[in-house]
């Protein structure tokens, strides 16, 4: 797992530098990113996403009392799923809202030491609704924060297992989870997408000859302004193309630039600036401390033994956390985070009765060409467990995607992912997971915005 850690942070780097010598910022002042100011803008996002995925996996299990064994499994899955995102954002306010219904069909076939296999066909249905709001005090940078959310999932699984002495096994669960957060932080993350739009819209006037020189910082700030308002004129004009394009080249006159009598090639190839980036650019910082409550219960309608099992727990955590986000150029972004949470469990005599997370997260986005997009994410988090017995889990996510803009509002999209998950308890020696997945899928946007999935 370390050497993939150090592999994605100079491959990150090294990228980053050969592609700042070609997709610099020219003469413009990168300040012009923390100087764009959000007008209030009403960004949101509306797609559908299929996908079908092949996963294999390895599992060693060391235990002290039985006999060791390794453990292959094959899982072949399909999934569909809608979903929305709204991101209603000025300076003083940022309020989030996103959500995620999807079903899924799952067929895993599994072999332990060669000696035996296990099949079983999984029905998944996966809802998930999360929202936050940050507003700031006057014009400061410190600000109060609420959060909340609600994950629902239900799993109707047949098993054929000899393993265990199973045939034909119906098994049932659904989980309920709801969150709900509040806190204080200080600084600012800013979705600066149109700022990027606006400074390629400057290098595509001056391909056609329409300006000689770099526009200036206030006009490339009012173009950004522009940009993010684009959505608004279709809901106030029925000629919403004209009526935004009359208002650019105002900007664009003030400024000493004209778009009178360019030719047909020109004027598609300027309307194609406002699509052109394919991923939200944020930049900034923000850090912060939360109270969460955390409720869970899980039911479990059958199982090996046929008993209904019912388990909850209501956790009470502080969370401290830092998220941070920064642009490399024009055509790259780095950005990471950290999030420290701990606290106790309320119910009585529960299994879990504390519990302390540490998750970290690395990611890289590069705009190869105005249609293909290639993303790197890596994320590890370590959870410490008070329970019956002592039990620590440790979790890394490695993911790699290439998304292709078929059009506007399709997507095509390829995606690896490669989790390690390593589990110790004190009556066991160590439990661990090896899986690689590989994901071909299509989405589309009824709505795109400046949001990217």
């Amino acid at each position: 797992m370390k050497y993939s850690l150090v592999l994605f942070i100079a491959m990150v780097f090294t990228v980053s530098n050969i592609t700042a010598q070609n997709y610099g910022l020219g003469n413009t002042d990168p300040a012009v990113f923390t100087k764009y100011r959000v007008p209030e803008t009403n960004l949101y996002s509306l797609w559908f996403n299929t996908a079908l995925s092949l996963t294999t996996s390895k599992t060693f299990d060391n235990q002290p009392i039985f006999s060791d064994y390794s453990y292959y499994n094959s899982m072949f899955k399909y999934s569909l799923s809608p979903s929305y995102i709204l991101r209603k954002e000025r300076e003083d306010r940022v309020l989030s809202i996103s959500t995620n219904l999807s079903g899924s069909y799952q067929y895993n076939y599994s072999e332990r030491n060669g000696e035996y296999t296990d099949k079983n066909s999984n029905y998944s249905l996966n809802l998930g609704i999360k929202g936050s709001i940050n507003n700031y005090f006057n014009s400061d940078n410190k600000f109060y924060s609420i959060g909340a959310e609600l994950n629902f999932f239900a799993m109707d699984r047949r098993q054929d297992a000899p393993s265990i002495q199973l045939k034909n096994q119906y098994i049932g669960a659904k989980t309920q989870n709801y969150i709900v957060s509040f806190g204080f932080g200080v600084g600012k993350v800013r979705n600066i997408t149109p700022v990027i739009s606006a400074i390629r819209f400057q290098e595509r006037l001056k391909q056609l000859s329409l300006a000689n020189n770099d526009l200036s910082e206030k006009t490339i700030l009012d173009l950004s302004q522009q940009f993010s308002r684009r959505s608004y004129y279709s809901q106030v004009h029925d000629r919403s193309g004209k009526y935004f394009w009359d208002d650019l080249e105002g900007i664009l006159n003030k400024d000493g630039v004209s778009l009178q009598g360019i030719n047909m090639y020109g004027t598609n190839y300027l309307m194609e600036a406002p699509y052109d980036y394919r991923f939200v650019r944020m930049e900034g910082m923000t850090t912060g401390i939360n109270i969460q409550i955390d409720y869970s219960n899980t039911y479990r309608s059958g199982n090996e033994f046929q008993i209904p099992i019912l388990e909850e727990q209501l956790n009470i955590l502080g969370n401290a956390y830092i998220n941070y986000s920064h642009q490399l150029n024009l055509n790259s972004q780095v950005h990471c985070s950290l999030s420290l949470s701990g606290g106790s469990n309320i119910i009585t005599n529960p299994e879990v009765k504390q519990k302390y997370i540490i998750s970290t997260s690395l990611g890289y986005d590069y705009e190869i060409t105005d249609r293909i997009v290639t993303s790197v994410n890596n994320n590890f988090g370590t959870s410490f467990f008070n329970e019956s017995a002592q039990r620590k889990e440790m979790i890394n996510n490695f993911s790699l995607s290439l998304d292709y803009f078929i059009e506007d509002n399709l997507l095509l999209y390829v995606t690896y992912n490669w989790d390690f998950n390593e589990t110790k308890q004190a009556n066991r020696a160590k439990y661990s997971v090896n899986n690689n997945n590989v994901q071909l899928g299509f989405t589309y946007y009824f709505d795109r915005g400046f949001i990217y999935h």
